[in-house]
């Protein structure tokens, strides 16, 4: 939505030039004209010379702060009319009583949103254009924790800030809302990324069988085991035969493809409770749990022959021995 035609200017009072020209340029893109004070005692001079529409003013500044400029606008009859947004970091109960005892129209956190901002100078414009507008009243004093306030707004501007410093909570609390599922996405992503780089550390990229580092963590889990519960575990190496000659013949393409073929084999005739690896180039290591050396002689034979089936190719074995409690004991 842009301003109305008949808009005046906006009065953005803010010791901050980085902030104050950000401020401007979002008024300017709604169609408000906008100038800017650096300080209370700036602005008081730019409105005794030419009344604004509107005062935007930030709390914290040096020398007179937000509460300290309203309340000089309230008590000059020539000002005492300007609406004033106060616009802060601050956002305590504290700080809404002092907005009411200054005699603040609005009162909107740096954290809103744009639209919470331009929303809140819409409604207060547009009470002006309808003679809506509800003056101050009857004084009333307020006691907050010990801290007396003189609050002289009406009790429909008092609930009309209230409202405006309620929609800023809802919104911000909704900023945060969304920011947390923000997180909770980028975690999720990140625990999927972590495992996916676990996966490729501890897996050969070609085969997708277990590397030698993940045979290291296997083989101490089976050495404690067998030390623990005195259960055998075996060790099964491969060795594909003339695998260079292959590659030389064939070229290392299909070579690959002779790996990824015994690799599946592997796969496919290892139990989920074993570990096939490949152990480097062409060789292949299975790691055996819970075999006694008569079936692992015959796992070992009977891979050997499927192998040879569906790869067309042979492999070597050899055994490096089987665990029985105490250190391998060759075969």
């Amino acid at each position: 939505m842009t301003a109305p035609a008949s808009c005046g200017e906006i009065l953005i009072v803010e010791d901050s030039p980085t902030q104050a020209e950000q401020l401007r340029y979002l008024l300017s893109k709604r169609g408000y004209p906008a100038r800017i004070a650096r300080s209370g005692e700036e602005a008081l001079a730019l409105i005794r010379s030419s009344a604004p529409a509107l005062v935007i003013s930030d709390i914290v500044m040096p020398g007179m702060d937000g509460y300290e400029l309203c309340t000089a606008l309230r008590q000059d009859p020539d000002s005492s009319t300007i609406p004033v947004i106060l616009l802060t970091q601050l956002d305590s109960a504290r700080d809404i009583l002092r907005a009411l005892e200054s005699g603040a129209d609005s009162f909107v956190t740096k954290t809103s949103s744009e639209e919470h901002l331009i929303g809140a100078i819409e409604d207060i414009l547009g009470a002006i254009d309808s003679d809506t507008r509800l003056l101050s009243c009857h004084s009333n004093q307020v006691i907050y924790h010990g801290e007396s306030f003189l609050i002289s707004s009406g009790r429909e501007k008092i609930l009309s800030l209230l409202v405006a410093t309620y929609e800023a909570a809802v919104s911000k609390n909704k900023e945060l809302i969304a920011a947390q599922n923000d997180l909770k996405e980028i975690n999720l992503k990140l625990e999927v990324a972590l495992e996916e780089v676990r996966e490729l550390s501890l897996h050969d990229p070609l085969t997708g069988l277990a590397n030698r580092r993940m045979l290291d963590i296997g083989v101490a889990g089976s050495l404690a085991r067998a030390h623990r519960s005195n259960i055998p575990f075996g060790v099964i190496m491969m060795d594909i035969d003339h695998f260079k000659k292959y590659n030389d013949t064939y070229g290392h393409d299909a070579g690959d493809r002779i790996l990824e073929t015994v690799s599946e084999i592997l796969k496919e005739e290892v139990r989920s409770t074993d570990l096939a690896v490949r152990y480097g180039g062409e060789e292949f290591l299975v790691l055996l749990n819970d075999f006694e050396h008569d079936g692992a002689l015959a796992f070992a034979e009977r891979i050997k022959v499927y192998i040879s089936m569906k790869a067309e190719i042979t492999v070597a074995s050899d055994w490096p021995g089987i665990e029985k409690g105490s250190p391998l004991t060759p075969l």
